[in-house]
């Protein structure tokens, strides 16, 4: 079946042209007639046709005299018929671009209907081409995204109404300028860099965050793909390119990181002043203990004084690391005996110390029972397993076991337990407090072991706290 046109005979001929537009109707054609020009010229100002068959001889005017005058009033395609062919009507007809046929008369009816049947193909191929450039234009003004496409030397050929709406300029002023005719250098300077880098190795340029200047004159954002586009012979004619304006969404970035700057210079502040205040109560504690004759209770003040360094120490590292809520245990730990082996100078001379720490990062809740537990174990052992100096070794581990778990080992080279001692029935507030943070805090498991001296196995897992800043 035949693409449907609506198609005017013009002829004087009145047999000849119902022949003609019966056979044109048979084959699914939509036909009216014309006489004469001035019947013609009628009919095309009312009705919109779309292939004329037309005579070259008529009564009251010439063929392509009267084909020029329906061309002014409307674009349509033309077959010219006449039984007076000459080779110079025949050159005339077929110089004008909207004569698709030259046919004499009389007429080969099957030979006439394939060329009819050939224009009714062409006019449909234009048709949908038409409806399709239509469709794209739609599309490419109504789209809410900038889209632009530039020449080889960067001009502005085509730009769409979003694209001056965002940057708030008329479409007059874009097209046929360049970025450095239009927008400051730095900007121009960014644009221009992606296009020659397309033009050049033809790859596109994807998920480019660039500045774009507002109608109030301040710099937007958008997110750009940039493609090359191709002429008829395959090669690079140019650029073209889409962006979406992210603009509040950069600034709600910006604000969120703003934020974010604030609450961490917060916090930093607030674990140097932490730190600061424990410091003030240990140097308190240490110059009452001074002024204090009483060696038992000076050593109470001692180990009171360290714990709070311990805790302090925590704080110190917080502030002084880049993620607010984790410390790095193996830093902490060695830190830690750093300070120990300074308070008890006087047990640890003739102590070795041999640390084997993996990095361990772990949040503040878990850090800071960890050091105490340290502390306790560490200051035991210089009391009570090296007292007066004596010469011995203490071994310190920290690693992840293969179940996952944070393991914490810790042994003294001194004479150990009596046998059969159980530390749980033990009634001093060290070992207490080391079984109360580790079962209770640290939501571990601790066992004491004889092993050429006191050995301690503590094991906990860093999944019950959850991170807060």
């Amino acid at each position: 079946m035949p693409f449907p046109l609506n198609m005017l005979i013009i002829d004087d001929n009145q047999d000849f042209a119902d022949n003609i537009g019966e056979v044109l109707s048979e084959n699914g054609y939509t036909v009216s007639i014309a006489n004469d020009g001035k019947t013609a010229l009628k009919l095309v100002r009312n009705t919109p046709f779309d292939l004329v068959i037309l005579d070259y001889n008529l009564p009251d005017i010439n063929g392509l005299d009267l084909q020029k005058q329906l061309s002014e009033i409307r674009k349509m395609d033309y077959i010219i018929i006449t039984g007076f062919a000459t080779v110079e009507s025949a050159a005339e007809a077929v110089k004008r671009e909207q004569i698709v046929g030259y046919e004499t008369k009389p007429l080969d009816f099957d030979r006439f209907l394939a060329f009819v049947n050939q224009a009714a193909g062409r006019i449909k191929a234009q048709r949908l081409s038409k409806a399709t450039r239509d469709e794209l234009d739609t599309l490419f003004e109504g789209v809410r995204a900038l889209i632009w496409q530039k020449d080889l030397e960067g001009r502005y050929m085509k730009v769409n109404n979003t694209y001056c709406e965002t940057v708030g300029l008329p479409r007059e002023s874009i097209v046929g300028k360049r970025d450095d005719e239009l927008y400051p250098s730095d900007i121009a300077e960014k644009y221009s860099k992606y296009d020659r880098k397309i033009i050049e190795t033809g790859a596109p340029q994807l998920g480019i965050e660039e500045p774009h200047l507002k109608p109030d004159g301040k710099r937007g954002w958008g997110l750009a793909d940039k493609f090359p586009f191709y002429d008829n012979m395959g090669a690079i004619a140019g650029t073209t390119g889409f962006a979406l304006d992210i603009t509040s969404r950069k600034n709600s970035e910006e604000q969120l990181k703003k934020s974010l700057k604030e609450k961490e210079i917060l916090l930093r502040e607030l674990y140097h002043r932490t730190k600061n205040n424990m410091q003030v109560i240990s140097g308190m504690l240490c110059l009452q203990s001074a002024c204090i004759q009483d060696k038992g209770f000076c050593h109470i003040l001692k180990e009171l004084e360290n714990k709070i360094q311990t805790m302090a120490l925590v704080h110190k590292k917080l502030y002084q690391s880049r993620d607010l809520s984790k410390i790095d245990l193996r830093d902490y730990l060695q830190d830690l005996m750093g300070l120990l082996i300074e308070s008890y100078a006087d047990f640890a001379r003739a102590v070795n110390i041999e640390l084997q720490l993996e990095s361990t990062p772990v949040l503040i809740d878990l850090a800071i029972p960890c050091g105490l537990v340290v502390n306790e174990l560490v200051s035991n052992s210089f009391k009570h397993a090296f007292p007066n100096g004596n010469a011995g070794e203490i071994r310190i581990s920290l690693f992840r076991n293969p179940s996952g778990l944070i393991e914490l080992r810790f042994a003294d080279s001194g004479p150990g337990l009596t046998e059969g001692f159980d530390l749980k029935t033990l009634k001093t507030l060290g070992f207490q407090t080391i079984f109360m943070i580790v079962e209770h805090e640290m939501k571990g498991n601790v066992v004491f072991e004889n092993d050429n001296g006191l050995s301690c196995r503590i094991t906990f897992t860093d999944t019950h706290y959850k991170e807060r800043v």
